[in-house]
């Protein structure tokens, strides 16, 4: 019985650790496609990523995907939904970033943030134009919690992708 009753923290911990890297991915999916929905639209000299929970006003602009570029965006564990479902039953959608870091985006996510308390994610994007193919870009998403801690003391995942422009 108390082999048993070991079992458990292990499997809590396990648990925990799948969430957080199913959380990582989704958010990584979320920018990979604000990226390429925006290029599309607008060009590739201007991508936005959402963020804030004003999705139709609030964008980091201007992401050039023929130019080197970082980023880096806290976000919180709250999801889009519905029109703040007004009752109704939420839509869950992607995650919401809570807000682009004003200071060096290099610093800040090396360091850790620890002025944005309900931050459970930071992610640092990173933009290469593919220097043969002008309209592609590689685009490297990493996901690391919590975002309190230095660099060092984090969990951290990367995920690659190309990014076409028109």
């Amino acid at each position: 019985m108390v082999g048993i009753l070991a079992l458990f923290p292990v499997a809590s911990a396990t648990g925990r650790e799948s969430s957080e890297e199913t959380q990582a991915a989704i958010l990584a999916q979320t920018i990979f496609s604000d990226l390429r929905a925006s290029a599309s639209r607008r060009g590739a000299n201007n991508a936005y990523l959402i963020r804030g929970t004003d999705t139709s006003k609030d964008f980091i602009n201007n992401i050039g995907l023929r130019t080197n570029g970082e980023y880096v965006i806290a976000y919180d564990i709250k999801v889009r939904d519905r029109a703040d479902s007004k009752g109704g039953s939420p839509q869950i959608g992607p995650p919401i970033a809570l807000k682009a870091l004003v200071e060096s985006t290099s610093e800040a996510y090396t360091r850790g943030v620890t002025n944005l308390p309900t931050a459970r994610y930071l992610a640092r994007v990173q933009v290469r134009p593919d220097s043969l193919t002008p309209s592609l870009a590689s685009v490297i998403v990493q996901v690391s919690l919590p975002p309190d801690q230095p660099l060092t003391n984090r969990r951290t995942f990367t995920f690659p992708s190309r990014v076409f422009g028109p």
